[in-house]
């Protein structure tokens, strides 16, 4: 590896005007050279090419196509495009924060056998927007993941895409259209399982917008059950069957637990129809309970607060700091 890999910042873009000129902006403004920052607009009809085209640098392009692909299209066509030794993928609206590009290629520097490094990413709840979260997130913890696959099945995919810089020279870097809204999570699982290791470095390396327009607002459903076929397609070429039974179970039950708390307990019942037979057994038989007695579905979160509760005083005895939160 050069002792100064070259780096490009994609960026796929569709009707981006709202939020592309501080992406490409805090994007521009890292230090780390040699950068380049690739725009890759997926037919906008807004103001964006505009807004790009008033950004004089020289480091910045700007690609646009007229046939308008749907996400993982789009983020597969931007990824191809990159040049650079060392690549990142980063949503239009979202916000690169200062050192990120510095901090990401020092990781993969200091530890030439990993093929990715992860940042922490900030997430920052629009005024009037409530944050519903996929899944219960575990805090990420800098270092090593020698085990990336049994990470994501252990925390769950408990980091962001935007916050994850690649070695583009690694086998099988692509996103697949196939995997839809989940096409990060595929990629991951894919490099995961091909023994790729990864690099968490301490700095948070992104700010994430979260508001009423992201995909997994507007989309939830349907990113959801994204994310769980993920899994679900993922074992199939996995030893670590069970384990992978118990990373799906783990999803079901926080869906359900949603869907019971906003009173859509019919839907609950056909999300555990679907991807029930695909959970652990205890998952099922928690599910089942879950789902039959009243007021059942607040045990999930009990258990998570408490959990948490427990970590939290655990970490203040040993460090006195406690970092994480609950989901």
């Amino acid at each position: 590896m050069p002792n100064n890999p070259s780096v490009t910042v994609t960026i796929p873009v569709h009707n981006g005007a709202d939020f592309i000129g501080t992406a490409v902006r805090s994007a521009l403004a890292q230090t780390y050279e040699p950068l380049e920052v690739l725009i890759v607009d997926n037919a906008s009809t807004d103001e964006t090419p505009q807004i790009v085209g008033a950004i004089a640098d020289e480091r910045l392009s700007y690609q646009r196509f007229e046939e308008f692909l749907p996400v993982a299209g789009s983020w597969a066509r931007a990824l191809s495009l990159a040049q650079g030794d060392m690549v990142m993928v980063m949503s239009a609206d979202n916000e690169m924060l200062p050192g990120a590009i510095a901090a990401l290629v020092k990781g993969l520097t200091d530890e030439p056998d990993c093929g990715l490094a992860i940042g922490r990413v900030r997430v920052e709840v629009a005024p009037g927007h409530s944050r519903v979260a996929l899944s219960p997130l575990r805090e990420l913890r800098a270092g090593v993941i020698r085990d990336l696959e049994a990470h994501l099945l252990d925390k769950g995919f408990n980091f962001s895409i935007n916050a994850v810089m690649f070695r583009r020279a690694l086998t099988g870097l692509r996103f697949e259209v196939a995997s839809g809204y989940a096409c990060d999570l595929d990629l991951i699982l894919r490099l995961a399982q091909e023994g790729v290791r990864a690099i968490a470095v301490e700095q948070t390396i992104h700010k994430w917008l979260d508001h009423p327009d992201t995909l997994s607002t507007c989309r939830y459903d349907r990113v959801w059950e994204a994310m769980v076929t993920a899994f679900i397609n993922a074992r199939v070429s996995s030893r670590r069957y069970g384990r992978y039974g118990d990373r799906i179970g783990r999803m079901l039950v926080w869906e359900c637990m949603l869907l019971s708390r906003r009173g859509q307990k019919d839907q609950a019942r056909l999300r555990f129809e679907s991807y029930g037979p695909y959970a652990a057994p205890y998952w099922r038989l928690f599910l089942r309970v879950m789902l039959r007695l009243p007021g059942a579905h607040y045990l999930p979160h009990a258990i998570r607060w408490a959990s948490f509760k427990m970590a939290q005083g655990s970490r203040k005895g040993s460090s006195g700091d406690a970092t994480a939160s609950p989901a």
